[in-house]
């Protein structure tokens, strides 16, 4: 249910029109289909949310993801070196938790 709770978060950021299947699951409304959400388990979903992240706090913030084999991405504030960090590895979960954190501090304009 919090994996469903915080793809719609995402999905609701992305600006997708969200809808439900027939088994009451959110899922995203297309031309004419619906889609059940996978930001939380395919990179071709995630990546778009981590680049409109990056676009949106680009004037005082930026997103590094970094590294050849060990990965992380490292949200900065440059003015107050505010500090969003994870270590993900190839790990999409913690990718994944660190693009729920900084959506929820956007939201709650702590960005």
């Amino acid at each position: 249910m919090k994996t469903q709770k915080n793809n719609k978060l995402i999905a609701e950021f992305m600006n997708e029109e969200i809808g439900f299947s027939d088994t009451s699951e959110p899922c995203v409304l297309g031309d004419y289909s619906q889609r059940p959400m996978k930001y939380h388990k395919s990179w071709d979903w995630l990546m778009p949310v981590l680049e409109k992240i990056n676009y949106k706090v680009a004037d005082t913030w930026k997103i590094i993801q970094i590294g050849i084999g060990t990965k992380y991405v490292d949200v900065t504030n440059f003015n107050t070196s505010d500090l969003f960090y994870y270590n993900t590895g190839n790990n999409i979960e913690d990718t994944y938790n660190c693009c729920i954190d900084v959506i929820k501090a956007l939201n709650n304009n702590e960005i």
